[in-house]
């Protein structure tokens, strides 16, 4: 299921990427000049054009020349012919849009391209349009204003405030009232590549047309200019008309600008001049600015319309002026496209999602694992009093150790001796497998001072048939599954088995009768111990890490193993634990997974024995000293983990028969896909509110997350009864294993998708035959 989600997520984000490429393709029209980098280089020609011939401006200084009167806008191609001069489509080549009068001759002269202006507004009109919307507050009392004086107006919507607000904007569309594009989000189309200025209107329009089965091509640039008072602007702005011009939309300008945006709500805007003589046209642009109070507007608009009432003033849209300059419909109901609906999900999943689904995922996600932690704390507290309870003493006649070892001669004499270094009320038979060591002098098996020479020793010491040293030599190796399978098989002989790593050592003398007394209930298949960190640290970067690893141990073993209790526990770790001999030879360990102590655990269950929690009976390892080293280890138990949840995977279905280590595995899943998906949306989170200034949120949240680390460190001191440093840990614990998390969830992915192998100290796990089967590896 896991691989299935993660194939899942990376076709959608496949799909996703192509799908923003379709839905940004090209305009309908066709277009001699479709390309997206023809709007900036036009933009550059006219600009320079203009400074060096263009018209002369009031200010002394040139610029591209304007010609026409009216608030539409687009940019024509001037061609002359004898004493005439057309104004044409610069995209098409073919379209003429009119023919220049004298004046704009003159004014144009000299360049090949200009600004036209057309569609003249009729004496006493006046035209309503409202920026930047919608508001979730102030766009509905602009509706009322308007229907109570039964006037209609166009509003130019932004991409993301629609999103934000798709109720209001279903509004406008009933009422009656006039959509345009004023881009995704009010972006300055000059600053923008080609592609991202496209992107702006395309992306726009998408979301309009998906909404409200919409269809717009008005279009109002941002920041823009008044078409009397702006025309610096216009020029400036003239890349923007291209963009726009070249995607077949019709720009839209004002006459005039009210300011409403500069005001305070309780201000009192002035009023247009609306009795100037001969009452002019005028198209007037007030804002609906969502995010904003806009109070002050919405009582300037019923002014204008008071005023305008007493006036005569008629009322229009911008899509009914241009209709009566013969520019056909630019607004119309249709059913979206394909490429619309793809563009407004793909918008929304951007814009939306982060906002507000986005945070309640993370934030239901977190309240999730606080309550879940919450319920280990109060398990783990319970088991650990249960722990300390008395157990009655129990032991057979012979017990066994395993230990698997390969190039261990810096550590193996050490671990054998802790072993014999006691006195036990039992016989005592060790086993030791080599699993073609071949670290002796020379690089070689048979060198002085390798890992078999020190066995051979040690097993020359150790040789009294009450208390024995049993020596396995492999010739090749074959993986430490196929090492302990072997022994279970050929060399076991206690009716329980120890087992430690070759790098091990036992803390004291209880360790193996701890281990070994829960075998009285034969219900028992397996124990596990409690294993301590022992490495020196010599530098604090290594002392830092060792406190890390073993605080990791301590709530690993100390909280989360001691409350998943008798009945719960997902890995019995091979440092340090007991098994059931006749079981494990009836099971074996099959050597299919890199986890071959979680792997037999799970056989023991699926077998149905118990597994047990000592946490008295303590081992002390050597943890790795450096980063990348953890990192070995970790990607090869993270590996494990995968391959034993799949491979017991029954386990999953079955919580009436398994209980509750049915529900500690789909834990086990769940602390698997947090690194994939949850932890690195909380570093976008985290350097989002750093990027914009929100600190107090990124705060709280780092202080709840430390606080609850720290309480699972005290809880795991008071329940393994020992103080430590592991309270420290919680300062820094998140800078260390949430990058480790996310970089061993990804490396298990890789390792899972591609099939490459994760192995054992360098090989591949793999069954070895025992004697007179044929084997290939030799025993001695």
């Amino acid at each position: 299921m896991l691989l299935l989600m993660l194939v899942l997520a990376a076709d959608l984000g496949l799909a996703f990427g192509r799908a923003r490429q379709l839905i940004v393709a090209a305009p309908q029209p066709p277009l001699l000049h479709a390309d997206t980098a023809y709007p900036r280089q036009l933009a550059t020609e006219m600009t320079a054009c203009g400074r060096a011939h263009g018209e002369l401006m009031p200010d002394g200084k040139r610029g591209i020349p304007i010609i026409g009167n009216g608030v539409f806008r687009r940019v024509v191609q001037v061609r002359r012919s004898g004493g005439t001069a057309f104004a044409v489509d610069p995209f098409s080549g073919r379209t003429v849009m009119s023919q220049l009068t004298p004046l704009e001759m003159h004014n144009a002269e000299g360049c090949d391209y200009a600004i036209e202006e057309f569609g003249e507004v009729p004496p006493r009109t006046l035209l309503l349009t409202f920026d930047d919307g919608p508001s979730k507050t102030w766009t509905p009392k602009l509706l009322a204003v308007l229907r109570a004086y039964h006037v209609r107006a166009t509003f130019f919507s932004i991409g993301v405030n629609i999103l934000g607000a798709p109720d209001v904007f279903h509004q406008v569309i009933a009422s009656g009232d006039v959509v345009g594009n004023h881009t995704l989000s009010h972006a300055a189309l000059e600053g923008l590549r080609p592609a991202a200025a496209r992107d702006q209107l395309v992306m726009d329009q998408h979301i309009i047309a998906a909404l409200d089965e919409y269809r717009s091509q008005l279009f109002r640039t941002p920041y823009g200019g008044s078409n009397t008072t702006g025309q610096g602007s216009i020029r400036a702005n003239v890349y923007s008309t291209l963009v726009s011009q070249q995607l077949g939309f019709t720009e839209a300008g004002f006459t005039t600008d009210t300011s409403d945006y500069s005001y305070p709500p309780e201000a009192e805007i002035p009023l247009p001049e609306l009795d100037r003589p001969g009452l002019p046209g005028q198209v007037i642009v007030l804002h609906d600015t969502a995010g904003k109070n806009d109070a002050a507007t919405v009582r300037l608009t019923e002014r204008i319309l008071q005023k305008a009432e007493v006036l005569g003033y008629r009322f229009m849209t911008l899509d009914q002026l241009l209709r009566q300059q013969g520019g056909g419909g630019p607004v119309a109901r249709e059913h979206p496209t394909l490429g619309d609906r793809l563009g407004f999900w793909a918008e929304w999943a951007r814009q939306v999602l982060p906002e507000t689904g986005l945070p309640l995922v993370l934030s239901l996600a977190t309240w999730v694992l606080l309550g879940f932690g919450a319920g280990w704390i109060v398990r783990a507290l319970y088991g650990g009093w249960k722990q300390y309870r008395p157990v009655p003493s129990w032991h057979p006649k012979l017990v066994s150790v395993l230990i698997a070892a390969r190039d261990e001669k810096a550590v193996i004499r050490a671990t054998i001796e802790s072993v014999f270094a006691y006195d036990y009320p039992f016989d005592l038979q060790v086993v030791v497998v080599n699993d073609g060591s071949a670290d002796g002098e020379g690089g070689t098996p048979d060198g002085a001072g390798g890992t078999k020479a020190i066995l051979d020793e040690l097993a020359a010491r150790y040789c009294h048939p009450s208390r024995r040293l049993e020596v396995v030599h492999l010739e090749q190796n074959a993986g430490k599954a196929a090492a302990w399978d072997l022994a279970f098989r050929t060399r076991i002989r206690g009716e329980v088995c120890a087992a430690f790593d070759a790098d091990t050592r036992l803390a004291g003398p209880d360790t193996i009768p701890n281990l070994i007394r829960h075998f009285r209930d034969p219900k028992v298949g397996a124990a596990a111990g409690y294993i301590r960190a022992g490495n020196a640290a010599r530098r604090p970067w290594q002392w830092l890490l060792f406190r890390f690893q073993q605080a990791e141990y301590n709530l690993g073993i100390g909280l989360m193993r001691v409350a998943q209790g008798k009945n719960g526990i997902l890995i019995v770790p091979g440092a340090c634990s007991a098994w059931r001999t006749s079981v494990m030879r009836k099971t074996g360990v099959s050597g299919d997974t890199l986890g071959e102590d979680a792997d037999a655990g799970l056989e023991l269950r699926q077998a149905g024995f118990a597994v047990v929690q000592d946490i008295r009976a303590v081992a002390v390892t050597q943890a790795p000293d450096t980063l990348k080293g953890i990192a070995r280890q970790w990607t090869r138990w993270t590996f494990g983990t995968v391959q034993n949840l799949w491979k017991h995977k029954v386990i999953l279905a079955e919580p009436g028969k398994y209980g509750a280590l049915t529900w500690v595995m789909w834990y086990s899943v769940t602390g698997l896909l947090i690194p994939i998906v949850l932890l690195p949306l909380n570093y976008a989170i985290t350097i989002t509110a750093i990027a914009s200034g929100n600190w107090s949120q990124l705060l709280i949240y780092l202080a709840v997350f430390t606080g609850f680390r720290l309480v699972q460190n005290l809880t795991a001191m008071v329940v393994l009864r020992e103080w430590s440093w592991d309270p420290l840990t919680a300062i820094f614990y998140r800078f260390i294993n949430d990058p480790l998390q996310i970089y061993l969830a990804y490396r298990t992915v890789f390792a899972v998708l591609t099939g490459r192998l994760i192995s054992w100290k360098g090989t591949r796990v793999a069954r070895i035959p025992a004697a007179g089967d044929g084997s290939p590896l030799k025993a001695a």
